[in-house]
């Protein structure tokens, strides 16, 4: 998620989903093709809690309920 974040083009009172792409490289508008996406962050943070509530809960879940001793 971090090296392929999701891209938006913002104009006014129009925003453009630009879709994924890697970091260094951010994709082009092809509607306005002079300019690039910048990283939409609200999207990315959504995803990245999403995600981690999601590995918590999976952590949690499949987690040995007695110690394993030797």
């Amino acid at each position: 998620m971090i090296l392929f974040p999701p891209f938006h083009l913002k104009l006014e009172a129009v925003t453009e989903n630009l879709g994924y792409g890697f970091i260094l490289t951010p994709p082009k508008s092809g509607r306005y093709a002079h300019l690039y996406g910048s990283i939409d962050l609200l999207t990315l943070f959504t995803q990245i809690v999403g995600v981690s509530i999601v590995g918590c809960f999976l952590s949690f879940a499949f987690k040995d309920k007695a110690p394993f001793n030797i």
